[in-house]
C-alpha cells in the first residue's frame, strides 16, 4: 500500500468519514434520534399523567470464529491406521505363524501424533470368510492371522494373514486399517541389533527361566540396561503374569 503524498487533503478527507461514521453508529445504537431541540409542554390540573416507554435494546449476537483446518503433514491422509504383527514364526518366511503381538498403530498428520492400540491375542472372536475351511466360524485372536497365511490360505481375500486379521478386528471391533506391517521373530532380533540394540528400565525383575535352568539371557533384572536384539526378542515374548500383563 502506498502512502498519500498530501497528509493535509488526506485529513480533510478522513474529518466527514469518522463524523459520519459517529452519527451511524449513534442511530444504530438507538430504536429514533432524538431532536436537538425538543418541544416543551406545561402539564395542567386536567392533564392525565401518559405512560413512557423505554427502548429495549436489542442484543447483537456473537459469532463463534471459524475453525481453520490445519493441512496434513507429508502429503499424507488427515489420519492412517497401521496394523502391526509381531509372528511367532522361527523360520525366514511367512508360510505360518501365530499372531503374537497386535498392535494398532493410528497416526495424525495433521496433530500431528501416534496412538497405538493394543489387542491380547488370545481374545475369542468370530472370524469371516473361512468357513468353508472345516466350518470354522470362531477362533482366538491370533489364529485369524495364521488361517490367513499360505502355509493354510483359508483366506481367499486380499493380504493373507495380515489382511485375515484386519477384516477379523474390523468385524468385531470396526476397527480401519489402511496399511499392515507383519514382523517374524528373525526379522525382530536383525532390526534391532540393526540399530545398536536397545536400552530399557524395568521396574522389576523378570525372569523367564524354567525350574533348574541357569540361561542367564533370559533372565532380567530390575533398573537400567542395554539388551541386543536376541534378548529383547525373549523379554517381549515373555508373560510370566499372562498376556494382560504382558500387553
Amino acid at each position: 500500500m502506498s502512502a498519500s503524498r498530501n497528509p493535509q487533503s488526506r485529513f480533510r478527507i478522513l474529518i466527514p468519514a469518522l463524523i459520519g461514521l459517529a452519527l451511524l453508529i449513534n442511530m444504530l445504537g438507538c430504536s429514533t434520534v432524538t431532536a436537538v431541540n425538543p418541544p416543551t409542554f406545561t402539564p395542567t390540573a386536567a392533564l392525565s399523567p401518559t405512560t413512557t416507554s423505554t427502548a429495549t435494546a436489542t442484543p447483537v449476537p456473537t459469532l463463534d470464529p471459524i475453525a481453520t483446518e490445519l493441512p496434513a503433514l507429508c502429503s499424507g491422509p488427515r489420519v492412517m491406521f497401521i496394523l502391526l504383527v509381531g509372528s511367532d514364526a522361527r523360520s525366514k518366511g511367512y508360510r505360518v505363524g501365530l499372531a503374537d503381538s497386535i498392535r494398532l498403530v493410528r497416526v495424525d498428520f495433521t496433530g500431528p501424533g501416534i496412538q497405538i492400540l493394543s489387542f491380547p491375542r488370545d481374545l475369542y472372536v468370530e472370524i469371516p470368510g473361512i468357513e468353508k475351511h472345516h466350518g470354522i466360524t470362531h477362533g482366538k485372536l491370533n489364529q485369524a492371522y495364521l488361517y490367513g497365511n499360505p502355509g493354510y490360505g483359508y483366506f481367499d481375500g486380499t493380504g493373507q494373514g495380515p489382511g485375515l486379521l484386519a477384516l477379523t478386528l474390523n468385524q468385531n471391533f470396526g476397527v480401519q486399517t489402511d496399511h499392515f506391517v507383519a514382523v517374524n521373530l528373525q526379522s525382530f532380533v536383525r532390526m534391532v541389533d540393526a540399530l545398536g540394540g536397545i536400552d530399557l528400565t524395568l521396574p522389576e525383575v523378570i525372569d523367564g527361566r524354567v525350574k533348574g535352568s541357569r540361561d542367564t539371557n533370559r533372565y532380567f533384572k530390575v533398573g537400567g540396561q542395554h539388551l541386543n536384539g536376541y534378548r529383547t526378542m525373549l523379554l517381549a515374548r515373555l508373560r510370566p503374569q499372562g498376556d494382560f500383563q504382558r500387553v
